[in-house]
């Protein structure tokens, strides 16, 4: 079965702590086809815009 490009999201995430600050991780997501990035100060904050994204994905592919 081949996923047709509605049904394939391609992201590179890099995750790092900073050793001097001890807020927790930070996040960058890079969306693959259009190069756009964006980037988290928690892991919650990546997330929720992980789950809305692909919510958002979702509500396109079932309205066409």
């Amino acid at each position: 079965m081949k996923a047709s490009k509605s049904d394939y999201i391609s992201f590179l995430v890099r995750m790092w702590r900073d050793p001097e600050d001890d807020s927790g991780w930070m996040v960058q997501i890079e969306h693959i086809p259009s190069g756009e990035k964006q980037h988290f100060i928690s892991l919650a904050a990546f997330s929720e815009y992980l789950l809305e994204y692909v919510n958002d994905q979702e509500v396109n592919h079932s309205n066409p």
